[in-house]
């Protein structure tokens, strides 16, 4: 016979496994089953990035007393061979905040204390952003700072997010609002990573004195105003005056002087040298899908009174000179100087259509001028076609196709106004003063000093007529003369639509406190084609 010998370990654990199947027989010699483990959770099927997300599952044990211990995780990783996870919670009920966008997978390990067996649930969904569509407003807070609301338009409905800069930054940003611009081509140095992400599309609110980059999608600010420029305005002069986002060159001015950001940049470059003193009020030419016309932004230079152009990849600002453009397929002799025009620039905005017999392109502009030392105002139109590179010799001519004279006893609520918009598909400036609403129609020279009327005491304090046919979903496109008011500590936001001498109020009426200086219909990012122009390369309907 051969000699065994045994390991007193393995005996013990026959022993005890034998024990433990004697325990679980039943009278009639049948092993008892042990229960399984069931989780029962709610369905999750899409929720917003910044939401915090509370899953409190049900844990079945056919109704016997039993310990468990808890393991949330969410996949970190996936490689060809393996889904990597990381722990995210040791508690039954999960409390996390989302945030990441895309597809979020979870998993929840259950184990039971005694038996060592675990029971594995799990889930996905998507996380959204709900900042990408909606209204941003840029506004005064009673203390005379700067914030920003946001009217979220998605499937869930409309939602609002009052004082976002101060929710997110900590504090409003100091100084009166400035304004509101928009980019998709914001490129950020992430210092987690060491390393520059491009193409962010991103919002720049500036006041006064400060200004910041906030990336929609996911609500984050990604630059603040030091990191948004390479050499910062010194702090106690800082006096921020105008923004301009044109896809190819966005500037800001401070002071009456002009910095440029090029595209995929992170900063905007040392001001442009030489003796000018800019208005705040700016235009650009249309965008032209697959044609390289943008980067020459139109202005006006306080201190020589004349019109200027700021241009990409230029260290300084450049005038038009004295030649005109003439000829029969113009229809206005463009034989007026753009220098020294004897007035200053109070309002400037561009609309469809053109000032020469090139019927099928879109590029002209109105600039509204104050005469020195009168009351009068001079009207005079403007062809943005001179600022596209590859069109009449790269701003070699005189913009200006005709000039009109207004005198102030003529129209006087139109020369005393404190706010101007032009129409985007026709000829005609708005002005608002008080709570009212007036129009003069250029072409046909008909003047309105009452057009609406708001109630008493709301007093104007933005109007623009947006013409929105950038969102991909086309239902929600539109073209609305948009107005805000201010009364008592609060703000009203509405959306007129234009029949002829007729606004009639549509869509939601928008409420807050604050007072509105700048707002902006943002939609997801998207790249321009034939078919569909995004956001950024409609930005010129807002100038």
């Amino acid at each position: 016979m051969l000699n065994k010998k045994y390991n007193p370990f393995l005996l013990l654990f026959a022993a005890g496994l034998l024990a433990m199947v004697y325990s679980c027989k039943k009278d009639d010699n049948k092993i008892t089953r042990l229960p399984d483990i069931t989780i029962s959770a709610s369905t999750v099927t899409e929720k917003f990035i910044g939401d915090t997300l509370k899953l409190d599952p049900t844990i079945g044990y056919d109704n016997q007393q039993a310990t468990f211990t808890y393991k949330w995780y969410k996949t970190a990783a996936i490689t060809v061979n393996k889904t990597i996870y990381r722990q995210i919670s040791d508690k039954k009920a999960l409390v996390y905040t989302l945030d990441s966008l895309g597809t979020l997978n979870l998993k929840l390990d259950v184990t039971n204390t005694t038996t060592g067996i675990t029971a594995t649930s799990k889930t996905s969904f998507n996380v959204v952003s709900r900042a990408e569509r909606g209204w941003y407003v840029l506004k005064a807070t009673a203390e005379g700072n700067t914030d920003m609301d946001a009217f979220y338009t998605n499937a869930s409905g409309s939602q609002i997010t009052a004082n976002i800069i101060t929710a997110k930054n900590g504090a409003p940003l100091s100084g009166i609002p400035v304004d509101l611009g928009f980019t998709g081509f914001y490129t950020w140095y992430n210092p987690a990573t060491k390393a520059f992400v491009s193409t962010n599309t991103c919002l720049i609110p500036v006041s006064a004195k400060e200004a910041m980059a906030y990336r929609i999608k996911d609500e984050k600010i990604l630059a603040n105003t030091e990191q948004l420029f390479f050499v910062p305005p010194t702090l106690a002069t800082r006096n921020f005056q105008s923004l301009v986002c044109d896809p190819n060159l966005m500037t800001i001015v401070d002071n009456g002087k002009v910095s440029g950001m090029n595209p995929n940049a992170n900063s905007f470059l040392p001001e442009r040298s030489g003796d000018y003193n800019l208005s705040p009020y700016f235009t650009i030419a249309p965008y032209k899908y697959n044609n390289s016309n943008l980067g020459y932004i139109l202005g006006f230079d306080k201190t020589s009174e004349s019109f200027a152009i700021v241009r990409y990849k230029q260290t300084d600002i450049s005038y038009f000179p004295d030649n005109y453009l003439a000829g029969s397929k113009f229809n206005y002799p463009y034989n007026i100087s753009s220098n020294k025009m004897g007035c200053q620039l109070v309002f400037m905005g561009n609309t469809d259509g053109t000032l020469d017999s090139l019927s099928s392109s879109n590029g002209r502009a109105y600039g509204l001028l104050k005469k020195d030392n009168s009351n009068d105002m001079l009207l005079v139109g403007l062809n943005t076609e001179l600022l596209i590179p590859a069109r009449y010799g790269n701003g070699g001519f005189s913009p200006v196709a005709f000039k009109l004279d207004l005198p102030a006893s003529s129209y006087p609520d139109l020369t005393s106004a404190s706010l101007y918009a032009i129409n985007k598909n026709n000829p005609i400036l708005y002005f608002a003063k008080g709570n009212t609403i007036g129009f003069y129609n250029i072409d046909a020279k008909v003047y309105n000093s009452s057009m609406y009327n708001f109630g008493a005491g709301e007093e104007i304090t933005y109007i623009k007529f947006i013409d929105a046919q950038y969102d991909s979903i086309t239902a929600n496109n539109f073209r609305n003369l948009v107005v805000a008011t201010y009364l008592n500590g609060k703000y009203k936001v509405y959306r007129f639509t234009v029949l002829g001498n007729t606004l009639t109020q549509t869509g939601t009426l928008f409420e807050g406190t604050g007072r509105i200086k700048s707002l902006i219909y943002a939609v997801p990012s998207g790249y321009s084609s034939a078919t569909f122009t995004s956001l950024s390369d409609s930005m010129y309907r807002y100038y």
